[in-house]
C-alpha cells in the first residue's frame, strides 16, 4: 500500500495541523516513509515554510493564490494511485477535498480519522462515536482509501528540518466568479483555544436571534459558536459549529443560552472549566450538565450582563 499525506497550508492554523499529521502518520506507521506529502498553499514562502515541519525529503507543494478545489481536485484525481492510502488534515477543507476526491475516483473513504493500522493486507481505520465516548473500527475494503484526520490529534513535539526548497507545482489564478477568502473570526481566540466561550442554539429562533450572543462574546473577547442546527440553518457559519460535526472546543468559561443540550453538541463542550446554561426549559439536558443554570430568556438577561461588562472590565 502507497501511503501520501494531502496537508492544507492555508490558514492562520496550518503549521500546527501539518504538525498533527506527521505524528498522526509517524504513530502509525513508525519508521515508515510516506511516498510523497502534497502541501496545499497560498504561495511559496508558505510553502518552504511548511515544508521545513515535515521530517521526509518527499515533499511537493501545489501552489495557488486563491484556494479553489477544483483545479486541486482534477490534478489529484489524474495522478491517484490505485493501490493508495491518502491521508488528509483535519480542517474542514481537508474533509471535503478526501470527500470529493472518493466521488471521482472510487475506493473508500473515512472522515475523521484517529487511529489507523494495518493487518493482515488489510487497512483499519479508527473513529470516534457516540459522543467521542466509544471509537468504531472500519476496514477499508477497497482503495485507494482516502482518510481525513480528526480534531485534537496530538502534534510532533520533534522540531524538523525537512526540505526549505520542496518542489513546487504553481496553479495559475483563473478568473472565476467566486472567490474564498480566509479571514478572522473577529478578535476572539479561536474556538478550539478560546479560554472564554458564548455558544447559542435553535432557542435563538434566527439569526437575529443570536446577534445579542455575539455581542456578548465581542465584549468579552470570547470565541463564539453554535449548535449544529442553528449552523445548518444558516444563521451562522459551519466554522462556528460546536459539537461532534464541529468543533471540540476546552474553554475556561462557557455560557450557553438557548441550547437544548444534546449530547452531540455537548461532546463540544464537556471540556469546559466551567458551563453556565441560560434557558427558559428547566428540563433541558443542558440544565443538568451545568454547574450554574438561570432559567429564563437570555434576550432579557444578556443585555444587563453585557452593559455590566463594558462597565466594569475587572468582572472578567
Amino acid at each position: 500500500m502507497r501511503k501520501f499525506l494531502i496537508l492544507n497550508g492555508y490558514g492562520a492554523g496550518a503549521s500546527a495541523s501539518v504538525s498533527r499529521a506527521t505524528a498522526f502518520f509517524k504513530s502509525s506507521w513508525p519508521g515508515e516513509v510516506p511516498e510523497r506529502c502534497l502541501l496545499l498553499c497560498p504561495d511559496e514562502a508558505t510553502a518552504s515554510g511548511l515544508a521545513g515541519r515535515i521530517p521526509w525529503s518527499r515533499v511537493t507543494a501545489i501552489v495557488k493564490k486563491i484556494y479553489d478545489p477544483e483545479p486541486i481536485l482534477g490534478l489529484l484525481a489524474r495522478d491517484t494511485a490505485s493501490d493508495g492510502l491518502y491521508i488528509f488534515g483535519d480542517d474542514p477543507d481537508s474533509a471535503g477535498l478526501a470527500a470529493r476526491l472518493y466521488g471521482r475516483c472510487g475506493g473508500s473513504a473515512c472522515i475523521g480519522v484517529c487511529a489507523a493500522e494495518e493487518k493482515n493486507e488489510k487497512l483499519f481505520l479508527r473513529k470516534r462515536v457516540y459522543s467521542h465516548h466509544m471509537e468504531a473500527r472500519f476496514l477499508a475494503e477497497k482503495l485507494p482509501c482516502f482518510a481525513a484526520l480528526a480534531k485534537g490529534l496530538p502534534t510532533d513535539g520533534e522540531t524538523e528540518n525537512g526540505p526549505s526548497t520542496p518542489e513546487m507545482i504553481v496553479l495559475e489564478d483563473e478568473d472565476t466568479e467566486k472567490e474564498i477568502i480566509f479571514q478572522e473570526d473577529g478578535d476572539g481566540d479561536s474556538l478550539e483555544t478560546a479560554k472564554l466561550l458564548v455558544a447559542g442554539g435553535n432557542g435563538a429562533g434566527g439569526p437575529e436571534g443570536l446577534a445579542c450572543l455575539q455581542e456578548l462574546a465581542a465584549c468579552m473577547g470570547a470565541g463564539f459558536g453554535v449548535s449544529k442546527p442553528a449552523a445548518m440553518g444558516g444563521w451562522a457559519p459551519l466554522s462556528s459549529m460546536i459539537g461532534i460535526s464541529g468543533t471540540l472546543a476546552a474553554p475556561e468559561l462557557c455560557i450557553a443560552a438557548g441550547v437544548s443540550g444534546a449530547a452531540a453538541f455537548f461532546a463540544g463542550i464537556e471540556k469546559s472549566g466551567a458551563i453556565i446554561a441560560i434557558n427558559t426549559d428547566p428540563e433541558a439536558p443542558i440544565m443538568g450538565h451545568a454547574d450554574a443554570v438561570v432559567q429564563g430568556d437570555y434576550k432579557e438577561i444578556l443585555p444587563e450582563l453585557i452593559r455590566l461588562i463594558r462597565q466594569d472590565r475587572s468582572l472578567l
